[in-house]
């Protein structure tokens, strides 16, 4: 019966191997040691900029959608909540495909895009500050996702172009 160490040594430096060092360890300590290693850095990391962006607005989104229910004229904020709601989702979703290097990551930060654009686009309509905070949030995130797939921005292609 052969049992394997719980942290595997890099044999020549005998230093932990980045593969084995915790989760919470920095994404730059494992670059960095990846590199004095002579490893590959995970696959992943590649997406790490347009992973926390999409979580980032994921949490806006539902936030905003949350506060879109405590307002006066909620009626009027349906769309807004629909939207906030997808696009958290989808936000969500494109983050943990490229986490796991997925094979349709770029198709889906594509999709994050188009997604978070139109949530943008009806979250400018509305005056509320959370609205605005997410607004913000969604542009940023369709420029990262755009980036990561190699897609124009919006501002590049002349626009939003997406069905609202």
């Amino acid at each position: 019966m052969s049992s394997s160490p719980a942290l595997r040594v890099h044999p020549a430096l005998r230093t932990p191997s980045p593969a084995a060092l915790p989760v919470a360890t920095s994404r730059w300590v494992r670059v960095l040691l990846c590199a004095a290693l002579k490893e590959p850095p995970m696959s992943h990391e590649r997406y790490s900029n347009c992973i926390e962006t999409c979580n980032l607005c994921a949490t806006a989104c539902e936030h905003c959608a949350d506060a879109c229910l405590e307002e006066d004229d909620v009626e009027n904020m349906v769309d807004c909540i629909r939207l906030d709601r997808d696009c958290a989702a989808i936000c969500r979703l494109a983050a943990a495909i490229m986490s796991r290097n997925g094979k349709f990551a770029q198709e889906l930060c594509r999709l994050c895009a188009t997604a978070c654009e139109a949530c943008a686009a009806e979250c400018e309509r509305h005056t509320y500050e959370h609205c605005r905070a997410c607004a913000a949030g969604c542009r940023g995130c369709a420029n990262e996702c755009r980036r990561m797939a190699g897609v124009p921005s919006a501002s590049e292609r002349g626009g939003f172009t997406a069905r609202a």
